[in-house]
């Protein structure tokens, strides 16, 4: 996919479908696609970008849908306050409102450049760590050596 052109119609089209909760395998025989091409797109700035723009008006759609919702649950909460045996409907009222108040975004990057200064930031990570794990083994191979060393002269 490159960054002018968009997503292709499959491309789209398998975003949906993972994001309805098909996997990629899944996803790829829908589209008539391999699933090695749904896996090799999963690594694309582009389609990561869309992946996550996609994913963003969802949650975006269904927050909507839940805050339409808060003032039936609060209606809900204020009818059970007097109510002894209803607590499953007050502990589903007040999920409700929890979620509306503190549900976070679950989203990435939205742009394909942030997708790749993100992918350049974790490797820069791993990158790091191999170079401490090697740093450690060299000064374990040295400290064992020192300790020869000394082990010898003694």
């Amino acid at each position: 996919m490159s960054r002018s052109d968009g997503p292709s119609e499959q491309q789209e089209r398998v975003i949906g479908l993972l994001l309805s909760g098909k996997n990629q395998r899944e996803g790829a025989e829908k589209v008539g696609v391999a699933r090695e091409t749904v896996s090799r797109w999963h690594n694309e700035p582009a389609f990561i970008a869309m992946m996550n723009a996609r994913r963003l008006e969802l949650w975006q759609a269904h927050r909507d849908r839940l805050c339409t919702l808060a003032h039936r649950a609060v209606d809900a909460m204020q009818g059970l306050l007097d109510s002894g045996d209803e607590g499953v409907r007050l502990r589903a009222a007040m999920a409700i409102l929890k979620t509306v108040s503190e549900g976070g975004k679950p989203v990435g990057p939205t742009e394909p450049e942030d997708v790749e200064a993100e992918q350049a930031f974790v490797e820069q990570m791993r990158t790091l760590h191999r170079m401490d794990a090697e740093d450690h083994r060299r000064m374990a191979e040295q400290r064992h050596e020192l300790n020869r060393l000394i082990a010898d002269t003694s």
